[in-house]
């Protein structure tokens, strides 16, 4: 066969005879596992039979490039795959059964190419049967079967030399209904799959370095596995056709390469751990996200985690457990992380709540090491709300109570360092502080600082919004005469410029997550393109959506087609988008654009930074900026549609209603004490819904002020344009007369 011909088995043929294959390959839908790097895999249906496809669109010369200087053979097209399958063929090795395959193009960086087999339904992966074995042992026949089958099938591949380079137990496959039967045989059939990076030789057996990496990769996937040494033992056995004895003294030092490889990918950060076998690995390794329910044993109990309630990966874990006797809410902290500094001061701070009569949940027990983790547990509070999640008439009642928490605190010479609402948790009526590591102690028993104290106080009025904070007040004046001082007007002014600086330090770390990977953002830098998204589109995998951002513009609805600009409203997953591409007219206009900051990358940060103001607008989604050597080209904001209509035309008709008028109250007042001007205030940027909510949108040219003068130009330059926008005299005076 010609690599430029296309190959395509009977059942196919019939079905494409006639048709640009390569067009029909494109167009295939289905379930997609994996879309990215220029090769697109999904499984997907034709006449009643399942198939899976990989598609490869050009790898590129950058990917070419790097591959090359790490003197790595680049891997092209599907061509490597279709001829490792036949190769497994060729030597009884159970494998994918090929349907298809099509390759054209000279150009290596363009190559279009694609491999098609019958999809391996009612199988399971060797690392799933891993978990099943830890409910279901097998007998010692079967594993003793399947531990030579899996030797033996090494031993033959090696020899007639391919090495496969993603050698792990994951990319075996056999007969689901192994599960149930649990008996391993002479007949029984051993899938390896995923031969797309493996290398093929004419010369036979495999080069040592890639047979240690080989096996010590399947070693490696078969850590949390439950096996004996005996387990081990037996497949260098039959893997080398030797015994014991010369396999110590001829082998010795392969093997021991071998465990050392497989304890370096185990202690690597992006190591791939099983996590139904051993989730609180998975969390050491720096998993970011843990399948629940899992067990852990602690203090002579089982404890069934639920849910988890914060990860940091690779630092700390806190879930929500049970056991028969208790239900917890655990912390573990990684030992090898100074975890036993993060525990101490866990402790220490739960100490000082105590001593200082702050109510605090009670702690069972702390200390435990389990599998390199440090462990405390807490009574769960059972319908605990945080303030933070509370209905602001709820919070409002409880602001008496949050004072009083502080107050003893200070009183006592400690604080809580990470003041902010989700830090206090209400259950059953009553207030507890919680997150207790982050309390720190002045001088315990003696009265706090008073600039420590009015420091820490700033920081929590820094969490309410402007329009909350002037409730705060009683409960102010009682902490001032609770520390011996009155709350006057110099003491109001000092309280305010300390909360002024908490805000802007607390907004300036809100905007920088929304430019660095977290629990809120997913985020991408390169030479070549700049893009963030909430962590929840699309359940984090973006990727897809990056790729194909051209093609759903394209196949939007067009709201505004202009030169600078092209906005269209569009669907994705189910969720109406509005998406607004920043267009380069020209050369020279790529020339002033390309150093500075994109619009989309602004209207991302603007519309983040209402959303921390309080102020209505759309929800932001993403944006996406293209670069060409790192200068900044096309760009792209993404929000949620809104099925709302301009105010311009609704004023026409009528005044403004009480309601309206309170809400451009607020929003006035949010930029005014914000120092932010928005820079183009026109009708058309208002929104209004059916709920009556004011949304403001259009936010590339919105500006945060550093200096008053500079802001107050600005913002009055808002406030005409605003005012400007209305033609009847009588909306003028009643608009004018709340911004002004």
């Amino acid at each position: 066969m010609k690599l430029s011909d296309i190959y395509l088995r009977l059942d196919l043929g019939k079905l494409w005879g006639g048709e640009d294959v390569f067009s029909a390959v494109q167009q295939l839908k289905g379930d997609v596992f994996r879309h990215k790097e220029g090769r697109r895999t999904l499984r997907f249906e034709v006449a009643g039979k399942s198939y899976f496809l990989k598609y490869h669109q050009g790898v590129g010369w950058l990917e070419i490039v790097k591959n090359l200087l790490q003197l790595r053979k680049p891997i092209i097209s599907a061509k490597n795959e279709w001829q490792a399958i036949k190769f497994l063929e060729k030597n009884d090795i159970d494998t994918m059964t090929l349907a298809g395959y099509g390759k054209r193009g000279f150009n290596p960086a363009e190559i279009e190419s694609f491999v098609i087999t019958d999809d391996l339904i009612d199988t399971v992966s060797l690392e799933d049967l891993g978990q099943y074995w830890t409910e279901k042992p097998p007998t010692f026949n079967t594993k003793k079967a399947l531990i030579e089958r899996l030797a033996l099938t090494s031993k033959n591949m090696h020899e007639n030399g391919m090495n496969h380079r993603d050698y792990y137990l994951c990319h075996f496959l056999l007969d689901k209904g192994f599960v149930e039967h649990n008996t391993f045989t002479a007949d029984t059939k051993l899938f390896l799959i995923d031969l797309h990076r493996a290398i093929l030789r004419q010369t036979g057996r495999v080069e040592q370095r890639w047979l240690v990496k080989d096996i010590g990769a399947l070693y490696f996937s078969a850590m949390d596995v439950p096996l004996t040494s005996r387990d081990l033992i037996r497949f260098a056995k039959t893997y080398s056709g030797l015994n014991l004895h010369d396999i110590i003294s001829k082998q010795g030092s392969f093997w021991t390469k071998v465990k050392l490889r497989a304890n370096k990918m185990r202690s690597a950060n992006d190591a791939a751990i099983n996590q139904e076998l051993n989730p609180v690995r998975s969390f050491l390794q720096g998993q970011k996200n843990l399948i629940v329910p899992f067990t852990i044993q602690a203090f002579e109990q089982s404890f069934e985690c639920q849910k988890v309630l914060r990860l940091l990966p690779g630092k700390r874990l806190v879930v929500e457990a049970k056991s028969k006797r208790h239900h917890v809410v655990i912390k573990l902290f990684a030992s090898a992380k100074k975890g036993q500094r993060e525990l101490d001061r866990e402790y220490q701070g739960y100490q000082l709540a105590k001593q200082a009569g702050v109510l605090v949940p009670e702690r069972l027990f702390s200390g435990y090491n389990q599998q390199g983790c440090l462990m405390i547990a807490y009574q769960f509070c059972n319908n605990g709300e945080t303030l933070l999640q509370l209905d602001d008439t709820r919070r409002n009642e409880q602001l008496g109570a949050l004072f009083s928490c502080i107050s003893k605190l200070h009183a006592y010479g400690a604080y809580q360092d990470d003041i902010h609402l989700d830090n206090f948790l209400l259950a059953d009526s009553k207030l507890y502080l919680i997150d207790l590591g982050s309390i720190k102690k002045h001088r315990p028993g003696q009265s706090l600082n008073e600039i420590t104290s009015l420091n820490n106080i700033a920081r929590l009025i820094a969490q309410f919004t402007f329009d909350e904070r002037g409730l705060l007040r009683p409960h102010l004046e009682q902490y001032y005469r609770e520390r011996g001082s009155g709350y006057n007007n110099t003491a109001r002014a000092r309280l305010a410029n300390l909360t002024n600086k908490a805000w802007q330090k607390r907004k300036n770390n809100f905007l920088k997550k929304c430019f660095r990977n977290c629990t809120d953002t997913i985020y991408h830098k390169s030479a070549s393109q700049q893009w963030a998204f909430n962590s929840d589109f699309l359940s984090g995998e973006a990727e897809s959506f990056v790729l194909d951002i051209e093609k759903i513009v394209a196949a939007g609805e067009f709201l505004k087609e202009g030169k600078s600009a092209t906005v269209v409203r569009a669907e994705v997953a189910g969720v109406q988008l509005v998406i607004k591409r920043y267009n380069i007219k020209n050369k020279w206009h790529f020339v002033r654009r390309c150093f500075r900051a994109s619009r989309a990358a602004a209207s991302w940060e603007n519309a983040n930074l209402l959303k921390f103001m309080g102020i209505s607008t759309a929800q932001p989604i993403g944006f996406i900026e293209n670069r060409i050597m790192g200068l900044r080209h096309t760009a792209y904001f993404i929000c949620e549609y809104i099925p709302a209509k301009e105010l311009s035309s609704i004023y026409e008709q009528r005044v403004p209603t009480d309601d309206e008028l309170k809400q451009f109250q607020h929003i006035f007042s949010c930029l005014r004490e914000s120092k932010v001007s928005h820079g183009d205030l026109k009708a058309s940027n208002f929104l209004i819904g059916d709920s009556g909510k004011i949304t403001l949108i259009d936010l590339d040219a919105m500006k945060q002020h550093r200096y008053k003068l500079t802001f107050e130009k600005a913002f009055f330059k808002d406030q005409v344009r605003f005012v400007a926008n209305w033609r009847d005299v009588t909306i003028k005076k009643i608009l004018g007369s709340i911004i002004f």
